[in-house]
């Protein structure tokens, strides 16, 4: 609790990122840094969407490091391994690009430098938000509002006589047609 209060970084790797051994702070990874700007933020904003960013990610030939490069065999890169969603999604949402350190409930803010810009890091929010509940890959259900019976709008549709229908997604309830 006291080293995050202090700004120090308390473990584990964040892309973008190294813990200075002096100092026990980040500092920017250059290259990494590079990456996450151009590669993780900038497409995002861009393509507007996780799973492009993803596909970019592949296509560019961008891995992520799955052990530390001290770990690494002697004169060779670390493994690695592509990018997935959960951790594009991850980086995006990290306030440690902002150059913020969270340890549970403790929140030590311009602990060390930022790599995203403030501005930035809110579109991208706010984008994520946005697709989170709006994404297509959601499963959506409709309901025959006269009889209440309910059946996935992706699989194939029931015939019903009536062309009232209620589509629910998400918690939300949105009237299609009918009364």
């Amino acid at each position: 609790v006291k080293r995050a209060r202090n700004g120090l970084w308390n473990g584990g790797y964040i892309f973008g990122f190294r813990k200075d051994e002096t100092t026990e702070k980040l500092v920017p990874h250059a290259a990494e840094a590079e990456i996450v700007r151009k590669h993780i933020f900038d497409a995002f904003e861009a393509l507007g969407s996780v799973g492009r960013v993803v596909q970019r990610l592949h296509e560019l030939g961008v891995r992520y490091p799955i052990q530390r490069s001290s770990q690494a065999p002697s004169g060779g890169k670390p493994p690695a391994q592509p990018f997935d969603k959960q951790l594009v999604r991850r980086i995006l949402e990290n306030d440690v690009n902002l150059g913020h350190v969270i340890w549970g409930e403790i929140r030590s803010e311009d602990a060390h430098p930022a790599i995203i810009e403030v501005e930035q890091f809110k579109r991208v929010g706010r984008l994520l938000n946005h697709n989170r509940r709006w994404r297509t890959n959601t499963r959506y259900f409709a309901r025959n509002s006269g009889t209440g019976r309910r059946f996935s709008v992706a699989s194939s549709l029931p015939t019903f006589n009536s062309n009232a229908f209620l589509l629910v997604r998400n918690s939300e309830t949105v009237n299609h047609g009918g009364h």
